[in-house]
């Protein structure tokens, strides 16, 4: 990825290739973020979740949360609501990946009129400033299959594969006056959300979780995150949302971490936390369609699953983890305690209201083994 950020000689001391070989445990956690990356721990509170002074108090009696209470009225609100459709996913007049080439998969699922009139366009400027030959649009597919699929001299030379690769260009827009390290590729990403949009519709479950693109140079990867959970912990995370169904991703979010320029830091659905935000910005093509969303315990924050129905119509289920702290307004304690009679395979439910949207919400425990 293009970057900003400097050269190496901006550094006196380079990065032992050792740091690379980090893995999931304290040790190298730690080295990691004593180097100055961002890490994504699994083992780390969401901010929402993390007790703040003047959080509600919970009742003596029962351990739970102000409008909580033991029990669930056996009723799926989404059914109930009008959304009982368990859609298929689809694409935009019936057009069917099943039967598609690789090359016509490829014109449907990435943003043609970009890749042609800025990709595309671009890296010939970029070539004919170089006086080089010019690219034909078939040489340059071409390219793209070779990144997939090395080792096929016949299609390309070496040196032409180079001079493509070392030539090619994302954006035709002005670079900011601001340091942003990534003003090269936000168009592409925004174009590939806002094709995948146009084209595709998920089915009625969505899952959201957070992908890696592997990249092991700081130096070339502003916001190197390094996320030990990961078969492929070290490069640029995106937060990713992808049907449930037929495991096709639609949409996705770069985490910029630290390296996200100060002139861009509001972000639209900011008053929702920093996860509803998030949650609602990589979702917003799906708002009032009563879609199901699955969450891992990192997105579990209940005011955002909130903001989910709220502003967008969606209802959203999460994993619940205590980490160094149990999500706010959920009483771990109090589950706990309840569940300590109880036999394996056993549920119980909390049902509860939030005092600002009058919300309802569910929790949901199962006895399991230690």
């Amino acid at each position: 990825m293009p970057s900003d950020t400097g050269t190496p000689e901006d550094v006196p001391e380079p990065i032992d290739e050792s740091f690379f070989a980090a893995t999931n445990n304290a040790e190298d956690i730690a080295l990691v973020l004593a180097q100055g990356f961002d890490v994504d721990d699994d083992n780390e509170p969401a901010p929402e979740n993390i007790p703040q002074p003047g959080a509600p108090p919970v009742a003596k009696d029962t351990g739970l949360y102000t409008g909580q209470s033991w029990g669930w009225d056996g009723l799926d609100p989404r059914r109930t609501s009008n959304h009982v459709q368990d859609q298929p996913a689809s694409f935009l007049l019936g057009w069917n990946p099943k039967t598609a080439s690789p090359l016509q998969m490829f014109q449907k699922l990435f943003p043609w009129t970009w890749f042609e009139t800025v990709c595309f366009a671009e890296t010939n400027k970029a070539f004919a400033d170089q006086s080089l030959a010019p690219i034909s649009l078939g040489e340059f597919i071409r390219f793209f299959g070779l990144l997939l699929l090395m080792n096929f001299n016949k299609y390309m030379s070496r040196k032409r594969f180079k001079c493509i690769q070392r030539e090619l260009r994302f954006t035709n827009v002005e670079r900011p006056e601001y340091v942003d390290c990534f003003w090269e590729v936000r168009q592409m990403i925004a174009e590939w959300n806002k094709n995948m949009a146009a084209v595709f519709s998920a089915a009625w479950v969505i899952c959201l979780d957070e992908s890696m693109s592997i990249w092991t140079n700081h130096w070339t990867c502003p916001g190197l995150v390094f996320c030990p959970r990961k078969p492929h912990p070290f490069g640029n995370e995106f937060h990713s949302a992808c049907c449930a169904i037929c495991k096709i991703m639609f949409s996705i979010k770069l985490v910029e971490g630290k390296d996200r320029p100060a002139a861009l830091r509001v972000q639209e659905y900011d008053e929702h936390g920093k996860m509803g935000g998030l949650l609602l910005r990589i979702l917003k093509t799906y708002f009032s369609s009563g879609r199901y969303v699955v969450l891992d315990s990192g997105f579990c924050v209940l005011k955002a699953i909130i903001a989910l129905k709220t502003v967008g119509g969606m209802f959203a289920g999460a994993l619940i983890k205590k980490r160094r702290y149990w999500p706010a307004l959920v009483p771990g304690p109090a589950m706990e305690t309840r569940f300590e009679s109880k036999a394996f395979g056993d549920v119980e439910g909390i049902q509860g209201v939030d005092t600002t949207t009058n919300t309802p919400y569910f929790l949901w425990g199962m006895k399991e083994p230690d």
